[in-house]
């Protein structure tokens, strides 16, 4: 036999579809829709409280794994200047430059470079948006677009970090943050 078995084939077969007309007076099926009605959105409503739920807590752990990467990044932050004496230091002696710099010069030119890369301010905010973030996840009104904008204003800050630090680990450090970042952007889409 010919596998002919479409779903026009079955809408014509007697008695598979079956049409009543409904009664002239509205009224008189108005209490089944509204139990139907009111059945669907209790469930829907549950649904999302449960969906909520799920959410919230895959997202407080996402921001909890961002907020260990900005506290590596904070304990890393203050031996950056540091190396980059140490490293100035080798290379003037390498260069074999007579009489070197004065403690003077290298410590002015260690400053200026960590006045440039300081990254406090930084931190700072990052910090401030995570104590935001933790108040607004457990909130019971409606949060995504305030969410969608605090992960944008984290993702210029980590940007700022990144391209101010000047540190290897730093930098490794901002990628994570970042690829972490982004995956929860994409979860706070999710969210009304």
């Amino acid at each position: 036999m010919k596998d002919d078995l479409s779903a026009r084939c079955l809408v014509t077969l007697p008695g598979v579809i079956r049409y009543e007309s409904l009664p002239e007076d509205s009224e008189k099926i108005w209490p089944l829709l509204n139990k139907a009605l009111r059945k669907a959105l209790a469930g829907l409503t549950a649904m999302r409280a449960k969906e909520g739920i799920s959410l919230q807590k895959d997202l407080l752990r996402r921001f909890s794994v961002l907020k260990r990467e900005l506290g590596g990044i904070k304990e890393d932050a203050p031996v950056v200047a540091e190396k980059y004496r140490e490293t100035l230091q080798k290379r003037i002696e390498q260069a074999g430059v007579a009489g070197g710099l004065s403690e003077e010069q290298l410590l002015k030119e260690v400053v200026v470079f960590a006045d440039r890369c300081d990254i406090t301010e930084e931190i700072v905010r990052l910090e401030s948006h995570f104590g935001q973030i933790a108040g607004i996840v457990r909130s019971s009104e409606p949060a995504g677009r305030t969410l969608d904008f605090l992960c944008q204003e984290m993702f210029r800050e980590i940007n700022t970090i990144g391209s101010k630090a000047n540190s290897g680990e730093i930098s490794a450090r901002v990628v994570r943050f970042k690829a972490g970042l982004e995956t929860v952007r994409e979860q706070v889409q999710n969210i009304e």
